[in-house]
């Protein structure tokens, strides 16, 4: 099963979170949704490893405390953690700072807060667009695969 996590307007697992009630009380009949539940990213009210697949799209320069955040998915994902972040210097990020965008991560720190936790044993951080190998700066967003140890 997968947990969108953060899901807002546009949910695509099998069950999905978000900590705004509007974003869960939006109309969702044409969509395939088996459950929404809301909750805080940092407190999931699921058992450990309750789900193989994690999904975060966009969620965590949202958040004001990113590694208890992390550490909740890690801890209710069976499997993999995976997400979109955006590149802290694309250009859309920082024309349109919006109060709610708390953090903007380059690489380099995306491994450093993956890492940190020692139940992941395997973090892989791509670019989406070959292109941002040469100019991180346009691209629209990251690619974050985190394995947990079993």
């Amino acid at each position: 099963m997968i947990l969108d996590v953060g899901c807002g307007a546009n949910p695509r697992g099998d069950i999905n979170t978000d900590f705004s009630l509007n974003e869960l009380e939006t109309d969702r009949t044409h969509l395939k949704v088996k459950l929404d539940v809301r909750s805080s990213v940092t407190n999931l009210p699921f058992p450990d490893n309750s789900f193989g697949t994690v999904f975060a799209n966009g969620l965590l320069h949202h958040i004001p405390r990113i590694k208890p955040a992390i550490n909740e998915m890690i801890r209710v994902a069976s499997d993999t953690v995976f997400g979109y972040e955006p590149h802290r210097l694309n250009w859309l990020i920082r024309r349109h700072h919006h109060y709610h965008y708390h953090y903007g991560f380059k690489k380099k720190d995306l491994y450093e807060i993956f890492r940190a936790n020692p139940k992941v044993s395997n973090v892989q951080i791509h670019y989406v667009f070959d292109v941002a190998k040469k100019i991180p700066n346009i691209t629209l967003q990251y690619f974050l695969l985190l394995k947990k140890e079993f």
